[in-house]
């Protein structure tokens, strides 16, 4: 179904997680706006931007917070979808690609002959990471923001692999990709376990590894709450009083919007014992 947009160029979109709100910036070749949906698309509106070389956007899991950044050197962020754009403290290079953690926390940017910037509050400050200058093409993020995966063209020399992090940026290992000059997508499962790039004029290339989800429990009231980040491979919650019988929960997990993760409620009746996460 063709949504009710403007016939122009855009250069990226977004979403979130349930696809209700949407983001949409226009670029090449040259200045345009940035517009939003909060219906699936079917409608959109101008938001109040400024007019710029929008290259690249990415939205919070809820679709709450926004982030957008320039080819000519800007990056912006939204709280309030549909309403004001603001600038942030960034160095001015030449944006080509933004992505985002499920809670908009932790955000992280490539630029075109540039490197790779990261962020821990929303985009209010930026910092440098260890990776190269690069022809920087495009970047995706595990929900979680612990894994983010980088892809570049190739210009700055013969070789340019698919480049991948595994501590929020911290530090950035070139990986054993085939050798191709041109990548120019890139993309993550919520838990940084499958990835998925594209080349220029040429094939999509897929890895996959094996996931290892970690359950979180907190104490809620009377009841405990059981959480871990939806996994890329489907995985059953099983209880055991003696870690030698296994049997799995019949209480289906609840999937959280706003930070991508499952979520079963315990109450005080069936907390008590041990719990793992289990290949079906």
């Amino acid at each position: 179904m063709q949504s009710d947009s403007l016939n122009t160029v855009w250069a990226a979109i977004a979403a979130s997680a349930d696809g209700t709100r949407m983001v949409a910036v226009q670029g090449y070749p040259g200045q345009g706006s940035i517009y939003t949906s909060a219906d699936e698309g079917v409608t959109w509106s101008m938001n109040n931007s400024p007019s710029l070389f929008w290259d690249g956007v990415a939205s919070s899991a809820d679709g709450t917070k926004l982030v957008a950044v320039s080819h000519s050197g800007e990056i912006y962020t939204c709280t309030d979808p549909g309403g004001n754009w603001y600038a942030q403290l960034a160095p001015f290079l030449t944006w080509t690609s933004v992505a985002s953690s499920a809670d908009g926390t932790k955000l992280v940017a490539v630029a075109y002959g540039g490197g790779i910037y990261t962020s821990t509050n929303s985009g209010t400050n930026w910092n440098a990471t260890s990776a190269a200058n690069n022809y920087w093409d495009s970047v995706a993020s595990a929900a979680d923001g612990s894994k983010l995966v980088a892809v570049g063209d190739g210009e700055a020399g013969p070789r340019c692999p698919i480049y991948t992090s595994t501590n929020s940026g911290s530090t950035w290992l070139p990986n054993n990709t085939p050798d191709s000059l041109y990548w120019s997508a890139v993309t993550s499962s919520a838990d940084g376990n499958s990835l998925a790039a594209a080349l220029y004029g040429g094939s999509i290339f897929t890895l996959q590894t094996t996931p290892s989800p970690q359950l979180s429990l907190v104490s809620v009231g009377n009841s405990l709450e059981m959480s871990w980040l939806i996994p890329s491979t489907d995985f059953m919650v099983q209880q055991s009083s003696d870690l030698i019988s296994w049997s799995e929960l019949t209480n289906p997990p609840t999937l959280n919007l706003t930070n991508l993760q499952n979520q079963i409620m315990l109450s005080e009746s069936t907390s008590n014992g041990f719990f793992r996460l289990a290949a079906p």
